[in-house]
Protein backbone atom coordinates (compact mmCIF):
# COMPACT_ATOMS: atom_id res chain seq x y z
CA UNK A 1 0.00 0.00 0.00
CA UNK A 2 2.82 2.40 0.82
CA UNK A 3 4.49 1.84 -2.55
CA UNK A 4 1.24 2.80 -4.29
CA UNK A 5 2.11 6.37 -3.33
CA UNK A 6 4.78 6.35 -6.04
CA UNK A 7 2.19 6.18 -8.86
CA UNK A 8 -0.41 8.94 -9.40
CA UNK A 9 -4.00 7.95 -8.47
CA UNK A 10 -2.92 4.43 -7.45
CA UNK A 11 -3.47 4.97 -3.68
CA UNK A 12 -7.13 5.81 -4.32
CA UNK A 13 -7.63 2.74 -6.51
CA UNK A 14 -5.77 0.50 -4.09
CA UNK A 15 -7.72 1.83 -1.10
CA UNK A 16 -11.00 1.24 -2.91
CA UNK A 17 -9.92 -2.28 -3.91
CA UNK A 18 -8.86 -3.23 -0.38
CA UNK A 19 -12.06 -1.80 1.11
CA UNK A 20 -14.22 -3.58 -1.45
CA UNK A 21 -12.49 -6.92 -0.81
CA UNK A 22 -12.81 -6.53 2.97
CA UNK A 23 -16.50 -5.73 2.49
CA UNK A 24 -17.13 -8.78 0.32
CA UNK A 25 -15.29 -11.12 2.70
CA UNK A 26 -17.07 -9.63 5.72
CA UNK A 27 -20.47 -9.94 4.02
CA UNK A 28 -19.75 -13.54 3.01
CA UNK A 29 -18.49 -14.63 6.43
CA UNK A 30 -21.09 -12.82 8.55
CA UNK A 31 -23.97 -13.63 6.17
CA UNK A 32 -25.66 -10.27 6.71
CA UNK A 33 -25.42 -10.10 10.50
CA UNK A 34 -23.42 -7.99 12.94
CA UNK A 35 -21.20 -6.14 10.44
CA UNK A 36 -20.01 -3.63 13.02
CA UNK A 37 -19.06 -6.38 15.44
CA UNK A 38 -16.39 -7.43 12.93
CA UNK A 39 -14.63 -4.13 13.59
CA UNK A 40 -14.41 -4.86 17.30
CA UNK A 41 -12.45 -8.08 17.06
CA UNK A 42 -8.97 -7.95 18.60
CA UNK A 43 -7.19 -8.45 15.28
CA UNK A 44 -9.02 -5.58 13.57
CA UNK A 45 -8.14 -3.28 16.46
CA UNK A 46 -4.49 -3.59 15.36
CA UNK A 47 -4.88 -4.11 11.59
CA UNK A 48 -7.23 -1.20 10.90
CA UNK A 49 -4.97 1.49 12.43
CA UNK A 50 -2.04 0.01 10.50
CA UNK A 51 -4.06 0.22 7.27
CA UNK A 52 -5.20 3.78 8.02
CA UNK A 53 -1.63 4.88 8.70
CA UNK A 54 -0.14 3.26 5.62
CA UNK A 55 -2.87 4.54 3.29
CA UNK A 56 -2.56 8.04 4.74
CA UNK A 57 1.18 7.96 4.10
CA UNK A 58 0.59 6.70 0.55
CA UNK A 59 -1.90 9.51 -0.17
CA UNK A 60 0.40 12.14 1.38
CA UNK A 61 3.42 10.98 -0.58
CA UNK A 62 1.36 10.72 -3.77
CA UNK A 63 0.19 14.32 -3.40
CA UNK A 64 3.78 15.39 -2.77
CA UNK A 65 4.95 13.26 -5.72
CA UNK A 66 2.57 15.02 -8.16
CA UNK A 67 3.29 18.46 -6.61
CA UNK A 68 -0.08 19.15 -4.97
CA UNK A 69 0.17 21.03 -1.69
CA UNK A 70 -2.88 20.60 0.52
CA UNK A 71 -1.35 21.83 3.75
CA UNK A 72 1.67 23.99 4.30
CA UNK A 73 3.84 21.29 5.86
CA UNK A 74 7.43 20.40 5.31
CA UNK A 75 8.31 18.01 2.53
CA UNK A 76 8.84 14.46 3.70
CA UNK A 77 11.12 12.04 1.93
CA UNK A 78 10.05 8.51 1.08
CA UNK A 79 12.72 7.21 3.50
CA UNK A 80 10.90 8.94 6.36
CA UNK A 81 7.70 7.15 5.34
CA UNK A 82 9.61 3.87 5.29
CA UNK A 83 10.91 4.60 8.81
CA UNK A 84 7.36 5.18 10.07
CA UNK A 85 6.25 2.02 8.29
CA UNK A 86 8.97 -0.03 9.96
CA UNK A 87 8.59 1.52 13.41
CA UNK A 88 4.77 1.76 13.60
CA UNK A 89 2.98 -0.34 10.95
CA UNK A 90 5.12 -3.48 11.09
CA UNK A 91 4.83 -3.75 14.92
CA UNK A 92 1.04 -3.29 14.71
CA UNK A 93 0.76 -6.02 12.09
CA UNK A 94 3.08 -8.27 14.08
CA UNK A 95 0.91 -7.88 17.17
CA UNK A 96 -2.20 -8.55 15.05
CA UNK A 97 -0.68 -11.73 13.64
CA UNK A 98 0.30 -12.98 17.11
CA UNK A 99 -3.20 -12.25 18.45
CA UNK A 100 -4.82 -13.95 15.44
CA UNK A 101 -2.63 -17.04 15.71
CA UNK A 102 -3.30 -17.27 19.45
CA UNK A 103 -7.06 -16.97 18.91
CA UNK A 104 -6.99 -19.67 16.22
CA UNK A 105 -5.08 -22.05 18.51
CA UNK A 106 -7.47 -21.35 21.40
CA UNK A 107 -10.55 -21.81 19.22
CA UNK A 108 -9.25 -25.13 17.88
CA UNK A 109 -8.72 -26.34 21.47
CA UNK A 110 -12.25 -25.29 22.42
CA UNK A 111 -13.88 -26.76 19.29
CA UNK A 112 -11.57 -29.48 17.91
CA UNK A 113 -14.29 -30.85 15.61
CA UNK A 114 -15.03 -27.47 14.05
CA UNK A 115 -13.36 -27.29 10.63
CA UNK A 116 -13.89 -23.81 9.16
CA UNK A 117 -10.80 -23.84 6.95
CA UNK A 118 -12.88 -24.07 3.77
CA UNK A 119 -15.52 -21.42 4.57
CA UNK A 120 -14.26 -19.00 1.91
CA UNK A 121 -14.21 -21.73 -0.72
CA UNK A 122 -17.80 -22.86 -0.26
Amino acid sequence: ALLSGLVPVLPALYTWSVGFNIGVITYHNLKGKLYYAALLNPVALFELPAAFIVFTMAFQFNLHFINIKVLDIREVTFNEYINVFISVVIPLLTIASIVETTLIVISKKINPDDNNDNDLLS
